[in-house]
């Protein structure tokens, strides 16, 4: 092992290593463990170049490998940077479709507890009943819509 590391151009082996390392940072979830790899290798790269007596080549090395890890990251960050727009989602159904479902019936599809789901008109919607429980199965009726909330009772015969 000594006589790698007598070698003063395992240096650069080590120094592409520790931009490697940070580069793959923010790509790879690692929990830091990339970044502190890169820092040590780039360090230990810049280290063995003083070492060896290559003081001008050390601090040229410290210059581009700063570069390197600081541009490799910026355009790096840019790539993983949403482009386009998301599309709007609805928040809930339309105004008119809640409003035409009022005095309708349906089947109660889920429990309702005092939430759940019924087919209501050959669609299923989530409902609310007025606080009692209502088992499957149950025929209920939409009493009233309250914002994007369909409020429903359980029909009796």
């Amino acid at each position: 092992m000594e006589l790698i590391l007598n070698d003063w151009r395992v240096a650069f082996v080590f120094l592409g290593l520790g931009v490697l390392s940070l580069f793959l940072e923010v790509f790879v979830p690692s929990g830091g463990i990339l970044g502190i790899l890169g820092v040590s290798f780039a360090g230990f790269g810049i280290y063995e170049l003083f070492a060896h007596g290559h003081v001008a080549l050390g601090w040229v090395s410290i210059v581009v490998t700063c570069a390197a890890a600081f541009f490799g990251l910026r355009f790096g960050l840019r790539r993983l940077a949403l482009r386009g727009s998301l599309p709007v989602a609805l928040t809930g159904p339309p105004e008119d479709f809640l409003a035409s479902l009022v005095g309708k019936e349906g089947i109660v599809q889920t429990a309702l507890r005092p939430a759940g789901a019924a087919l209501i008109d050959g669609q299923r919607v989530d409902v609310v009943s007025q606080g009692q429980f209502v088992n499957t199965g149950a025929h209920v009726r939409v009493v009233a819509t309250e914002e994007n909330r369909i409020v429903v009772r359980e029909v009796t015969a």
